[in-house]
């Protein structure tokens, strides 16, 4: 179960519970978003606790594409979306199924110049290469409208370019490049760009064996799975793992 917004106590409907609406003229300030600042976004890795609104400058729109499914034979729709949330953060926006097609549809005709900020509501926190990312949920959606206060502040009081060029087309990847570099090579790329992915070629040069040399996860999370008699159990997940991922501990040198 999410909490949508932050409060210390929850209203629960009980099959006994009725509800009738109120004819009298009680103002109540209607409450659609909760933005969630980077800051806190990465308090909220992997803890599907609570879901997440986020603001931000879109920048980049990715290739709506099928995503194969760890575990299962089957492929399921994938977009990703990259919003600047300040002037020194990014963070990508995953869709999935439904709600990917839905998003490449609704973007589809936004040119180089069409940079907009966006409100994206109802999202799960996650790690993606040590960094918090958003994955949709069946309550998601995107609102655009710069006529929404939230929006209008943002622009208002943004640091960020005006002058920013969406870029689309691409997979959240769009840094990686197929050439060998030394290590000295990454560090004078990394002042050039916002974000460098690489490849890192190692050597194995030993297995460690302390502590057991390997261990088995989910597909989602490393934490080790805790094995009930034939089973075993992800407890971030909060259910049964039919086929965990066996992750190794290993010493090695890296070869450019």
């Amino acid at each position: 179960m999410h909490k949508v917004v932050s409060h210390d106590y929850m209203i629960h409907l009980t099959g006994d519970t009725s509800i009738q609406e109120n004819m009298s003229s009680v103002q109540i300030r209607n409450h659609k978003f909760e933005i969630v600042q980077f800051e806190e976004l990465t308090k909220r890795q992997d803890s599907f606790i609570q879901s997440s609104d986020v603001l931000g400058r879109l920048v980049r729109i990715g290739e709506l594409v099928d995503q194969e499914v760890k575990g299962k034979q089957k492929t399921v729709k994938k977009l990703v979306l990259r919003i600047q949330m300040n002037i020194n953060k990014q963070v990508n926006a995953t869709f999935w199924g439904q709600k990917a097609i839905e998003t490449s549809s609704e973007f589809s005709n936004c040119k180089s110049s069409d940079s907009m900020v966006i409100i994206i509501t109802s999202n799960n926190v996650k790690t993606y290469r040590g960094e918090p990312t958003l994955s949709s949920t069946s309550a998601t959606k995107i609102y655009t409208s710069p006529d929404i206060e939230e929006i209008a502040s943002f622009m208002k009081g943004e640091q960020l370019s005006k002058e920013v060029q969406l870029i689309r087309g691409e997979n959240e990847n769009f840094n990686m490049k197929a050439e060998t570099m030394t290590i000295e090579e990454v560090k004078r790329q990394r002042s050039k760009v916002t974000e460098l992915y690489v490849v890192c070629k190692v050597k194995i040069m030993s297995i460690n064996s302390s502590g057991s040399w390997h261990y088995n996860t989910c597909y989602s999370h490393y934490v080790k799975l805790e094995k009930s008699g034939t089973q075993y159990y992800c407890e971030r997940c909060k259910e049964f793992v039919t086929t965990p991922y066996r992750r190794l501990h290993s010493d090695g040198e890296k070869v450019w």
